[in-house]
């Protein structure tokens, strides 16, 4: 009788945690939903309550890892939303920008090495063309998800969770990033057929 009692909350557990892999993207999803619909300048968003938050949730793990079966289990998935809405990382757009400029910057790098490691001048002004075909798809790329964004729906009952401002500075950082690459590139470029190899 126990062990059919204990087979049957392995099950469920079991179950649940195979329930919570598949839905971990829309828990994702709605820890982000909820901390995008928090201002920044939201007491939530302060210090204090990152102190007293991170406070509960390490008890509130602690206790999950005392708590047999499925208690213990959804105890932790709770604590997961604080860690999925990423509620105390720095701004949105900073992430951002940061992922677009290291994704040029290892680009760069890249083509300084190959650069390099071509041989003769004929391989380093064939090379050098690849890269500047390279580097206009990226350009290209970066537009067209940029373009692809989607567009806030007019509706009045409806707020955004990011304010106007926010996406703006984002459009912002992301086109000042793509355009001191593209200077910097032609520079560079203009740099490399003046060089004698």
């Amino acid at each position: 009788m126990a062990d059919e009692k204990e087979k049957k909350e392995k099950n469920r557990i079991g179950l649940f945690s195979t329930i919570r892999s598949i839905g971990e993207p829309e828990l994702r999803k709605f820890a982000e939903g909820i901390a995008d619909a928090i201002p920044e300048d939201s007491i939530f968003r302060s210090e204090t309550a990152e102190r007293v938050i991170g406070y509960l949730k390490t008890w509130v793990e602690n206790k999950a890892k005392s708590t047999p079966g499925l208690k213990g289990d959804l105890m932790e998935t709770a604590t997961d939303l604080i860690d999925f809405s990423g509620l105390f990382s720095k701004k949105r757009g900073e992430k951002a920008a940061k992922v677009v400029k290291d994704w040029m910057d290892q680009f760069f790098t890249e083509s300084g090495k190959r650069l390099r490691e071509a041989k003769t001048m004929p391989e380093k002004e064939a090379e050098l063309q690849m890269i500047k075909k390279e580097f206009e798809l990226r350009q290209e790329l970066l537009s067209m998800i940029e373009a692809a964004k989607p567009k806030p729906e007019p509706e009045k009952d409806k707020k955004s969770f990011i304010s106007e401002e926010t996406k703006k500075e984002v459009k912002e950082t992301v086109e000042k990033i793509r355009d001191e690459h593209a200077e910097w590139m032609k520079k560079r470029i203009k740099t490399l057929k003046e060089r004698r190899w």
